[in-house]
């Protein structure tokens, strides 16, 4: 039976990772509403740019509100990049975006081989 196989980051490297994100305060991501889109099957579509002002990768969950299924989205904004996302809304009335920024702290990488 194969063992498997872990690569384990120090814990020097991880508490000193850990301080270092602590300490910096993250800037939010700037929003901008694009606009809406009709799609082909009468359904809405609003698209909004995200502008990441950090130097690091910012992991973002967007939601519509008020909520729908399928209105929450995880994008990804590179370092000093932009990034789109087009989510589908089932009324334009009153509807707002929810920006929740997840903070990037390492943990441990490991490897799992495959069968």
């Amino acid at each position: 039976m194969p063992k498997p196989h872990f690569i384990l980051v120090s814990v020097a490297v991880l508490v000193g990772m850990f301080a270092v994100g602590c300490s910096k305060s993250v800037p939010d991501p700037k929003v901008r509403f694009l606009g809406y889109q009709a799609g082909i099957d009468g359904s809405t579509q609003a698209t909004f740019e995200f502008r990441n002002p950090s130097q690091s990768l910012m992991i973002c969950q967007v939601k519509i509100q008020p909520s729908d299924p399928g209105t929450e989205n995880i994008i990804s904004i590179p370092a000093g990049g932009r990034s789109t996302d087009t989510m589908y809304v089932k009324q334009t009335n009153s509807v707002a975006l929810s920006v929740t920024v997840m903070r990037l702290v390492p943990v441990h990488q490991f490897t799992v081989p495959m069968p």
